[in-house]
């Protein structure tokens, strides 16, 4: 029953989903990578389906083996509708993978112009680094770029400049924008999880 609502899942197939629930099939049934119908569903870009799952009660967090989630996989693929109403549903604009990637990251690496666009609307960090220390800058296609630097310069602009009394802060170093500071061995990243 699963594999058939998954199959349903990516081809958008709301009768065939209205058909597994009158069954009582599990509607957040993983495959073998841990993907749910709504994973599939965001990354076919299936708006409709989405809806008609979350309608239902189907985690917006969940996430796949990779820690990859409903938005993940929706702005991978460029689908900014269906991000949209991921987000709608509450799902955090910057929600990491377990390597540390942000929906920003993954659009941004594939040059998803409208998907971008939607998440720098919402507020996701432009100056977020992964866990290898790459920045949404590092990782952009050229089609992106401006975005990316125009959402960085303004972020810069908005940040308060600080009034360092003489001597106060010197000898420190200052950080840039997309620059994250080391953490101690053992102390807490901070990061958001993949939900």
């Amino acid at each position: 029953m699963s594999e058939q609502l998954h199959s349903a899942a990516r081809n958008g197939d709301i009768a065939a989903l209205q058909g597994a629930v009158g069954a009582g099939a599990d509607l957040n049934a993983k495959d073998k990578l841990s993907r749910t119908p709504l994973h599939l569903a965001a990354w076919s870009g299936q708006t409709d389906f989405v809806k008609q799952l979350l309608a239902l009660g189907c985690p917006v967090s969940s996430a796949a083996a990779d820690d990859m989630n409903a938005l993940h996989f929706a702005v991978q693929k460029g689908h900014a509708e269906t991000a949209r109403y991921i987000l709608n549903a509450g799902l955090h604009v910057d929600c990491r993978t377990r390597k540390g990637m942000t929906p920003l990251m993954l659009a941004a690496g594939q040059g998803h112009t409208e998907a971008v666009s939607l998440l720098l609307k919402r507020k996701a960090n432009p100056a977020a680094t992964n866990k290898r220390g790459q920045s949404v800058l590092d990782l952009c296609k050229p089609e992106v770029r401006p975005l990316i630097e125009e959402a960085l310069q303004q972020r810069a602009e908005q940040q308060p400049q600080q009034q360092q009394q003489p001597g106060a802060g010197a000898g420190k170093k200052r950080e840039r924008p997309g620059q994250r500071k080391r953490k101690a061995a053992g102390e807490d990243e901070g990061e958001e999880g993949g939900v």
